[in-house]
């Protein structure tokens, strides 16, 4: 998940244009990123971290970054935390001891990335890296086309995931 800010600003096409009195819109987006789900994760497996009170835990989050989203208690003895601002999450991040437990905090494996599908010929006949450098400003992180192999001939399809 991305937080995204649009700024639009309205820019007068160039006075050799034809239309110079209609103004274009462009619109820039800045894109921030930051993991809006952590884990807290005991080092000394023999003591893990879920293994405290909810009261213990509620407190000692409180303490360290406040309000948080919400948190939760995996099978795994780890906490899953979603915080509210990126201040938070780097902070938790920084965190080496939790409630007198040693412990190591994380970004969560796969709940702060999404993937997507687009469909699109034009596209899929980009080059990967210059379609990553084109869409990285959109956030997108990785790209890769999926592939077809008929008669023993692999080809593009029309979509990039």
């Amino acid at each position: 998940m991305a937080s995204n800010t649009q700024n639009r600003s309205k820019r007068p096409k160039p006075e050799s244009s034809p239309e110079a009195s209609s103004p274009d819109i462009e619109i820039t987006q800045t894109v921030t990123h930051w993991p809006r789900f952590l884990v807290i994760e005991a080092i000394d497996k023999s003591k893990p971290v879920s293994s405290l009170s909810p009261f213990v835990i509620e407190k000692t989050l409180k303490g360290l970054i406040g309000e948080t989203k919400s948190v939760k208690k995996l099978n795994s003895g780890i906490i899953l935390v979603e915080v509210l601002r990126e201040g938070q999450a780097n902070n938790l991040l920084k965190q080496t001891s939790f409630a007198s437990i040693d412990v190591q905090v994380s970004e969560h494996r796969t709940l702060n990335t999404c993937k997507g599908v687009i469909r699109c010929m034009e596209l899929a006949q980009m080059e990967s890296d210059e379609l990553l450098a084109n869409l990285s400003t959109h956030g997108v992180v990785a790209v890769r086309n999926i592939t077809q192999k008929r008669d023993g001939v692999v080809r593009k399809t029309a979509a990039v995931v």
